[in-house]
């Protein structure tokens, strides 16, 4: 009777420190969480993920809570994600995070979320959930995170401003008379000190041929 119940204990033992081991080997962050776009753009996130064990297990990831005329691209939306522990940074262009267990070699996840061209202004949230599946000793064990993405729709800046300014009418912008009347002296005033420089030219040139018309006449 006592060895069955410390078998039972042992077994109760073991399958707790193998889900605490899964629960501890799927590790993640978010590189940004929020993203303003106007309507009809594509906000972009990236989710990173890495795996502490020694062995790999599948990631299934999809989107939850997605607003009316939005859609969801996930890239890759399903993966076997392998042991990530590194002992120095080796791939450039990676992102790597330190952690209790190491160096970390992180797997992007790309979402996009394309806004279509009637979304209202304001802020909608998208949820994204990562599964990690099976492990390889044949124990169904799952772990489901999820990540909030916020996304601001905003109208372009031009037409916002024309918008709250004249009520959607068109707006000419012209300079003011006065700068208009400055502009005009300025120009007129280029123009007379061009004319007098040109003059000053014709009369040296007439006086330097006067004179070296006088010295062949005494020479002559």
């Amino acid at each position: 009777m006592k060895n069955k119940m410390r078998n039972s204990i042992f077994l109760i033992l073991s399958l707790f420190l193998l889900l605490q081991n899964t629960v501890l080997a799927f590790g993640s962050t978010q590189k940004n969480t929020r993203s303003e776009v106007n309507p009809g753009q594509t906000a972009e996130f990236t989710i990173l993920l890495w795996n502490v064990q020694e062995s790999s297990f599948p990631i299934k990831l999809r989107s939850r809570q997605v607003p009316d005329d939005m859609s969801v691209m996930l890239e890759p939306e399903e993966f076997i994600l392998k042991p990530s522990k590194v002992t120095i940074p080796t791939k450039r262009g990676r992102d790597y995070v330190n952690t209790q267990y190491g160096l970390m070699l992180t797997t992007p996840v790309k979402v996009s979320v394309k806004v279509g061209d009637t979304v209202e202004t304001g802020e909608y949230d998208v949820l994204i959930t990562a599964t990690a599946g099976k492990l390889t000793t044949g124990i169904s064990a799952l772990l489901e995170k999820t990540f909030r993405l916020s996304i601001i729709v905003e109208l372009p800046i031009p037409a916002k401003v024309v918008a709250e300014w004249t009520g959607g009418e068109e707006i000419k912008l012209e300079p003011p008379e006065v700068v208009k009347d400055l502009i005009d002296g300025f120009t007129g005033m280029a123009t007379a000190a061009t004319a007098n420089v040109n003059i000053g030219i014709l009369f040296l040139a007439i006086f330097v041929i006067l004179a070296i018309a006088s010295l062949i006449y005494k020479c002559v």
